[in-house]
C-alpha cells in the first residue's frame, strides 16, 4: 500500500489475499484528480492496469456525475477493468487518527506536525490525545499496543471491509500487521470499555467540506 501527501498521487492500492486481484481506491472524486491519480499510481506500480477501482468516500465538492464519468473514462482507457459501486463495506481512512492513536501527541502538538495545519482544531486534537492515553490500559488488557488496538477495533466491526493505514518503515508495517492476532480479542466487553472512553458518535467534521473544496481547487489550478 502506498501513501503520499501529494493529492494527485492520493490513490491507494491493495492485493486481495491469494486471489491476485489488484484493487485501487480513490478519496476525492474530481475528474482531474482521478485521472492523474490513476496514471501516477500505475506508474509507481509498474503496471498497465488494475482489476478494480472504487471511491471509498463521497466528495461534497464534486458532482457525482463527474466522478462516474471519470471512472468510466479510466475503464475505457484500459487502466482498470471494473469499478466498485456498491455491496462493499466501510473503508476506514486514517484508523490511527492521524497519529493520535499512536501516542504521538500525548505530550502536546510538536511544531511542524500535521496537526498544526489550519484544518485541524488544536483543542480537539488535545482532547482526543487525552482519550488515547486512557485507551492504553485497555490495550494492555488485550495484550497489544495502542495502534494495534485501534486497528483491531476497526477490523472487528462487521460493517468494515477495509482498514487503510500507512507505514514509514518495514518494522512499523510488521508491527501493525500483528493486529491480525488481536481482532478476535475485541470482545463485546472490550468494545464497551472502548466506547466508554471514546464516547464515539459519528459526525461530519465541519472542516471536511472546506478541505474538499480546497483540494478540488488545487487540482483545477494545476
Amino acid at each position: 500500500m502506498t501513501s503520499t501527501t501529494e493529492p494527485v498521487n492520493n490513490m491507494k492500492y491493495r492485493l486481495l489475499g491469494d486471489t491476485g486481484l489488484l484493487v485501487s481506491r480513490f478519496s476525492y472524486g474530481c475528474r482531474k484528480h482521478l485521472i492523474e491519480g490513476t496514471k501516477a499510481s500505475l506508474k509507481r506500480l509498474g503496471l498497465d492496469c488494475v482489476d478494480l477501482i472504487f471511491c471509498h468516500r463521497s466528495d461534497p465538492a464534486t458532482p457525482l456525475e463527474e466522478t462516474v464519468r471519470a471512472m468510466n473514462y479510466i475503464i475505457n482507457q484500459g487502466w482498470a477493468y471494473f469499478t466498485g459501486k456498491f455491496k462493499y463495506g466501510l473503508t476506514t481512512w486514517s484508523p490511527l487518527g492521524g497519529g493520535i492513536l499512536t501516542g504521538k501527541y500525548s505530550n502536546g502538538i510538536p511544531e511542524g506536525s500535521r496537526m498544526t495545519q489550519w484544518y485541524y482544531n488544536k483543542d480537539d486534537v488535545l482532547e482526543k490525545a487525552k482519550k488515547a492515553a486512557q485507551l492504553e490500559d485497555i490495550a494492555k488488557e488485550v495484550g497489544c499496543t495502542l495502534p494495534q488496538l485501534a486497528l483491531a477495533w476497526c477490523a472487528a466491526n462487521k460493517d468494515v471491509s477495509t482498514v487503510l493505514f500507512s507505514a514509514t518503515s518495514v518494522e512499523q508495517l510488521d508491527e501493525n500487521m500483528k493486529v491480525l492476532a488481536f481482532i478476535d480479542k475485541i470482545t463485546p466487553e472490550i468494545k464497551a470499555k472502548i466506547d466508554a472512553v471514546v464516547q464515539f458518535q459519528p459526525v461530519l467534521l465541519p472542516q471536511y467540506d472546506a478541505m474538499a473544496i480546497f483540494i478540488r481547487g488545487k487540482h483545477l489550478e494545476q
